[in-house]
């Protein structure tokens, strides 16, 4: 399950200052609803630190507290109750992924003044989306491999060509086709991108409010954390989206995409387009024969940071009986998300 279900863990982030940026879980209450006795946790971090010591984590008889210091100016504190106590490797790499995705929406400088940098309502939202998304995050273990969760399409290769023209007709940095969490298609760019990035990226499109298209700012936190990207998503089909990253310089625009090319460069092919959606659940062709006793498998690449997983690999796939194409895709600036 997820790391804070059943409001059985909670979460705060800390500026360097002593001031509150963030305070999240899951359930119908918080863990710790009084504020004062989180700042007596940070106010314990600091008084160790300045001691000369660093402070990770502690026990009480029903509880466990850990400090992750991520930035001179950010400190995160992760509180769980029993049974929700998972092994420290794993609450420490969630919250390195909070981090990241901190530094994914605003970069690495606004880590030096966290505090301003979410002031502005769209970014603090943007942010919160992204976190309580990998808070909720029970049915992907992308986060917990290190690597990217795909799903494995009959005509894959096809996808990948056309992904793979469709970035290079606009010189896209990379590109991939998106379906809640899972990569279908991506363009080589993608697959060589540091698997710390391609995760959180996957996290933050799949935290995104439902739009037919967007154009959002994003940093890389491996690649580029202090130099700002476009981040370009299109919905195709119902649940999958193109998801390009261009250069901020880059002339290409939603409006133009929207308007011309990507029905032009897709419609024919929407068929294809909805093998990812038809597969979700098993994703695995039906052409693959998988013994009914079998429960779920996972397959993981480590040369190339991928994996592939079903927790129903017998099920048969959901056929559509036919395939239109979504009217959000034909709009543009009144349906654009942009921050």
């Amino acid at each position: 399950s997820g790391l804070c279900s059943q409001g059985m863990a909670q979460l705060a982030v800390f500026s360097g200052g002593g001031v509150l940026l963030i305070d999240r879980s899951a359930g119908p209450t918080p863990l710790i609803p009084d504020r004062n006795l989180q700042n007596v946790f940070y106010a314990i971090h600091s008084f160790v630190e300045k001691k000369g010591a660093y402070l990770l984590d502690t026990h009480t008889a029903s509880c466990k507290i850990v400090w992750r210091k991520c930035h001179e100016n950010v400190l995160l504190i992760y509180v769980s109750r029993a049974p929700s106590i998972l092994p420290e490797d794993v609450v420490t790499d969630f919250l390195d992924r909070v981090f990241g995705i901190m530094v994914l929406v605003l970069g690495l400088d606004a880590m030096a003044s966290p505090k301003d940098s979410l002031q502005d309502a769209f970014t603090k939202n943007a942010v919160l989306n992204a976190i309580d998304s990998m808070i909720g995050e029970c049915d992907v273990l992308a986060p917990i491999l290190g690597s990217t969760d795909i799903v494995c399409c009959p005509d894959s290769l096809r996808l990948q060509e056309q992904v793979a023209h469709f970035a290079s007709r606009y010189s896209a940095q990379c590109a991939w086709l998106h379906i809640n969490h899972r990569v279908c298609a991506a363009t080589e760019g993608f697959w060589n991108m540091p698997a710390h990035d391609s995760v959180l990226l996957c996290s933050y499109v799949r935290s995104l409010s439902p739009a037919s298209a967007r154009d959002v700012p994003v940093y890389l936190p491996t690649l580029c954390p202090r130099q700002p990207i476009r981040l370009l998503t299109i919905l195709l089909t119902e649940r999958l989206e193109l998801c390009m990253l261009f250069d901020a310089s880059s002339e290409a625009t939603l409006d133009h995409l929207l308007a011309e090319d990507v029905e032009e460069a897709w419609g024919y092919s929407l068929p294809l387009l909805h093998q990812p959606s038809s597969i979700y659940l098993r994703r695995v062709p039906d052409f693959v024969t998988i013994d009914t006793g079998l429960s779920a498998f996972l397959l993981v690449d480590h040369s190339t940071h991928r994996h592939l997983c079903s927790l129903t690999p017998w099920r048969p796939s959901r056929r559509r009986a036919s395939a239109t194409w979504p009217s959000g895709a034909r709009v543009c600036c009144s349906h654009v998300s942009s921050l």
